[in-house]
């Protein structure tokens, strides 16, 4: 299925399923809102998770899902040598010391 026009861009795609992470609530409504949109126009499956992007791609590695694509938007920020993420990505086999990079490792891995 190729769909023509703005919305469509010309992809050829039957579905898309969308898993997006979001911490904060009211950027959670924003994105919902946003993906809800597109549900008339293209065949979109949607789901806006508020988990930690970090613990869930770690607890995924245990009983991989996997992704396609990956969008990410991640914060840039050091972790803490004593950080929870810290430890939850060195279990997943990841050192890092920001989350930018944990989050494009953890996508990776997913990938």
């Amino acid at each position: 299925m190729c769909l023509p026009g703005p919305l469509g861009g010309g992809f050829a795609f039957r579905k898309v399923e969308i898993d997006a992470y979001e911490i904060d609530a009211t950027l959670r409504q924003h994105l919902s809102a946003t993906l809800a949109s597109y549900a008339g126009h293209l065949p979109v499956g949607w789901q806006v998770l508020a988990d930690d992007f970090i613990e869930a791609a770690a607890l995924q590695s245990m009983a991989p899902r996997r992704f396609t694509n990956a969008i990410l938007n991640p914060p840039y920020k050091k972790i803490s040598s004593l950080s929870a993420h810290r430890l939850i990505l060195r279990q997943a086999g990841i050192e890092t010391v920001n989350l930018y990079s944990a989050f494009v490792a953890m996508a990776l891995s997913l990938m």
